[in-house]
């Protein structure tokens, strides 16, 4: 939404496809809000032609979508609105905890054929915190396991604070919050926790960096200009939770020189991880070190050289 054009938008919209003629084209504009500012006119001609006019099908995700305005109210009265938010409480103070735990045994049994309590689906929430993306994970690792699902079996299999734990370890890690990141890593592997384990699941998040930097090298050689925040997104951050800014800023402190690197790190811990340090001691001294690579750099840039 921040780069397309009407024009495009349009040509998209109103171009019959020869050989689905009966099938509509779907256009999706994420992060509209920028476009539905600056088309709110042809917008809105639109949805008042949407009854008499064959065109596809447009689908604008936007953060922000205020009622008062003549857009809005031609959509609510002949085209289709949903707002995604957790449903609140009648008194709209808080979540409404039953209808998301409906909700979740509702998704697991249709998507998954998990067969869920209200029980069961409350005590996931409360490990996922109440995180609905999260919680739509779990389910579809749940449908992998062949076992009764009882309060013991959600409790071992989600995981819990020990899946939030690697990803802020990764996090605190990549921002230069050295400390932070040592302490999440000490507590999951005293609790049981491998580090070969936890390594491919912090790998995952860090070769995003990887990418990241293989997108903007590729703009570099096209003499195109890196819009980051896209570019994140791009390179698989997603756009809730705060994470492209997150990422935005953890770019910043470890600098394109070690960004670059990530890759080459990544590989030598894998390495050693299966080789030289496969004993569970100095196994967890490899994820030390890389965390030590990403560290904040002194005035002399010690930090993050080799």
């Amino acid at each position: 939404g921040e780069s397309a054009t009407w024009a495009d938008v349009a040509d998209q919209l109103f171009t019959v496809s020869l050989f689905a003629q009966d099938s509509p084209r779907v256009v999706v504009v994420t992060n509209g809000e920028d476009f539905v500012t600056n088309f709110r006119r042809e917008l809105e001609s639109l949805v008042d032609q949407s009854t008499s006019r064959k065109s596809g099908i447009l689908v604008l995700h936007v953060t922000t979508w205020a009622a008062n305005t003549r857009l809005y109210k031609s959509v609510d009265r002949s085209a289709c609105q949903i707002r995604c938010a957790e449903p609140v409480s009648p008194r709209g103070k808080s979540r409404d905890a039953t209808s998301i735990c409906k909700w979740i045994c509702a998704r697991g049994k249709t998507a998954h054929g998990l067969a869920l309590t209200q029980t069961l689906a409350r005590q996931l929430m409360e490990i996922v915190e109440w995180n609905l993306a999260r919680a739509d994970q779990e389910l579809a690792k749940l449908a992998l396991f062949d076992v009764e699902l009882d309060a013991q079996a959600i409790n071992q299999i989600v995981g819990g604070w020990k899946a939030q734990s690697i990803w802020d370890a990764v996090s605190a890690a990549a921002i230069g919050k050295t400390d932070e990141a040592l302490t999440h890593l000490a507590n999951l592997l005293q609790s049981g926790e491998h580090a070969l384990a936890l390594y491919g699941q912090l790998s995952w998040s860090l070769r995003r960096y990887g990418r990241l930097w293989e997108l903007v090298s590729r703009q570099t050689r096209r003499g195109q200009r890196t819009d980051l925040s896209v570019t994140l997104a791009a390179a698989g951050f997603r756009n809730w939770g705060g994470e492209i800014s997150n990422a935005e800023a953890s770019v910043k402190q470890l600098t394109r020189r070690r960004v670059r690197k990530i890759y080459g790190w990544l590989r030598e811990t894998d390495l050693a991880l299966k080789g030289s340090h496969s004993e569970e001691t100095r196994a967890r001294l490899a994820l030390e070190k890389l965390f030590f690579r990403m560290a904040r750099e002194s005035a002399s840039g010690a930090a993050g050289n080799s």
